[in-house]
């Protein structure tokens, strides 16, 4: 998958268990260029500018995720979806609203591949805080595919055209080509 490609620092990481001041839903996309790749990015084709730009969408959404004002109402969002894949598309795509529109006022361009990188990976924080919470009790692999795709739809709704629906396919190759397939021809695409 595509976003095994990409790389969040431990640089994040220490940033989010550190105690963060709650900004509400405003995102800070300034985030700096990491020194230190991992052998992942180095084997990929990311440029060092796309990984840092996924780190900042990664890390704004991690803000939003876990800010104490912004995590309670993320969580009873997740848990008033009828689906868990449902509800973690949902809270992906508005956080990845506020992310993207953040950075559009910034004049931060960001592509389609490190959306579709960044939301895999909001995906599955999501899965692991509903996890973790006692809203969601298993997770199947079919449910991280239904919200990845979910995501992917919800986003091509609110933005159509601006969906390179051939990178999709290829971020989620290798999951059930036809579930896929006929999803990605629902959605207008090929």
């Amino acid at each position: 998958m595509l976003a095994g490609r990409w790389v969040i620092t431990e640089m994040i990481a220490d940033k989010m268990q550190q105690k963060q001041p709650d900004t509400g839903m405003e995102v800070d996309n300034s985030e700096k260029p990491v020194d230190n790749p991992s052998e992942d990015s180095q084997e990929s084709n990311v440029s060092p500018e796309e990984q840092a730009i996924y780190s900042s969408v990664v890390s704004n959404a991690m803000k939003v995720i876990y800010g104490e004002k912004t995590m309670p109402n993320i969580l009873k969002m997740l848990q008033s979806a009828n689906e868990p894949s449902e509800g973690v598309a949902q809270v992906t795509n508005m956080i990845g609203e506020q992310v993207y529109s953040s950075a559009q006022k910034q004049g931060q361009e960001i592509s389609d591949d490190v959306l579709q990188a960044a939301s895999e990976e909001i995906n599955g924080l999501l899965f692991e805080l509903g996890e973790k919470a006692g809203i969601f009790k298993e997770i199947s692999d079919d449910d991280q595919f239904k919200a990845q795709v979910r995501t992917y739809e919800l986003w091509d709704k609110a933005h159509p055209g601006m969906m390179d629906k051939e990178g999709m396919k290829s971020s989620i190759a290798g999951i059930d080509k036809n579930k896929l397939s006929e999803i990605v021809s629902q959605m207008g695409g090929e």
